[in-house]
């Protein structure tokens, strides 16, 4: 059997070996965690330009269909002025955008690796999303729910208040297409 002879020199190098191999296995696993954390962040983020591009243009063309039904409010309370029965228009669209892309951010942690300017800008996106919904909501019940009243003059009164509803919902909407431009612009 053969015996070794260490000397300190060579235990040392031999400590020091390891000990770098390590740091060195550490450093590498850092920094593929941080590239993968980046990736995360650069997804969501992409996935939420791509969510609220596609608001945009659902808040859009809700805009123009609220329009058109502002015109046909003024074309019924024009009618009932004459007494004539034919109040129809056109139908109302409402609908929520989406949030997905957004809340899937927050639970993943995914909004942790984003630039907080970016995050900053979301979020006020989103507030505005959220905001509109809340009043959106309202004015559904308001609108959708409303029962005709026999008398002409009560009708009329109704047909005004649902054009008040309407203006101030646009009013918002022009708002969060307004918050939807600044943040695609940025």
């Amino acid at each position: 059997m053969k015996l070794y002879k260490l000397t300190l020199s060579g235990i040392l190098i031999e400590m020091f070996s390891v000990v770098f191999a390590v740091l060195l296995a550490l450093g590498v696993n850092e920094w593929r965690s941080s590239r993968s954390n980046e990736e995360l962040g650069k997804a969501a983020y992409q996935k939420i330009t791509r969510e609220i591009k596609n608001n945009h243009k659902k808040i859009s063309g809700i805009i123009e269909n609220h329009n058109n039904i502002l015109a046909d409010i003024d074309s019924v309370i024009a009618r009932l002025r004459q007494n004539r029965t034919d109040i129809t228009f056109g139908q109302i669209m409402f609908e929520t955008p989406s949030s997905t892309a957004w809340e899937a951010a927050k639970l993943t942690t995914a909004v942790n690796y984003l630039d907080y300017n970016k995050v900053e800008k979301i979020t006020g996106v989103y507030s505005s999303q959220r905001i509109y919904s809340n009043v959106s909501d309202r004015v559904f019940q308001e609108l959708v729910f409303f029962v005709p009243d026999k008398d002409p003059v009560k009708m009329i009164d109704q047909m005004r208040k649902q054009k008040v509803y309407l203006l101030n919902l646009i009013s918002i909407e022009k708002q969060l297409v307004e918050e939807y431009d600044n943040f695609l612009k940025s």
